[in-house]
């Protein structure tokens, strides 16, 4: 209950605030970073090989937002780290897309991720019996408002991690987040 809470906090942070976007780049959904959990703030860039210009810290606590965008399947997504907020170490991190209503593009970016992650690792281990399954939907006719929808894989990496494709719908806006993290931290 309380990962679920937290995690509703984080998203509903990031709609509120969101993070700061200034260049494209091109890219896919890759979370190489997780190589790196457990590496402390200080020392992530150049465990990264990225200069300290690359992130800005967000609103919410322990989140570190790439500046520039990446480009999956012509949408601009925000890339983001996760550090712990007692001592700054790495433990997940991912992209986020936030949107103004809902529109075919959103749904096929949507139903885009979904395929990619579970190509890659495999049937969803959200548990089949939930209601809010992305999996359920058939549309965004289907959701309700405001409501959040998640799916999860299991990456069976040395981290124990796992992804989280969820959908936070509200009446205005919807946001589409892939996070990953790491269950044990190096």
């Amino acid at each position: 209950m309380k990962k679920i809470i937290i995690s509703l906090l984080i998203t509903l942070s990031i709609l509120i605030t969101g993070c700061v976007n200034v260049q494209n780049t091109k890219g896919d959904l890759d979370f190489s970073f997780s190589e790196n959990i457990g590496t402390k703030l200080a020392d992530i860039y150049e465990a990264l090989d990225i200069s300290k210009d690359e992130l800005t810290e967000d609103t919410s606590p322990g989140m570190f937002c790439f500046n520039a965008p990446v480009e999956y399947n012509d949408t601009s997504l925000t890339k983001y780290l996760l550090f712990t907020v007692a001592d700054d170490a790495l433990y997940g991190g991912g992209y986020f897309y936030i949107t103004d209503g809902k529109s075919d593009a959103a749904w096929n970016l949507l139903q885009n991720i979904k395929n990619e992650l579970t190509e890659r690792y495999g049937n969803p281990t959200t548990y089949p019996g939930l209601k809010n399954r992305i999996s359920v939907l058939k549309s965004f006719d289907d959701c309700k408002t405001p409501a959040e929808y998640t799916e999860s894989w299991s990456t069976a990496d040395s981290n124990k991690g796992e992804i989280k494709l969820t959908l936070m719908v509200l009446e205005q806006r919807l946001s589409i987040q892939i996070q990953y993290t790491a269950s044990n931290l190096k």
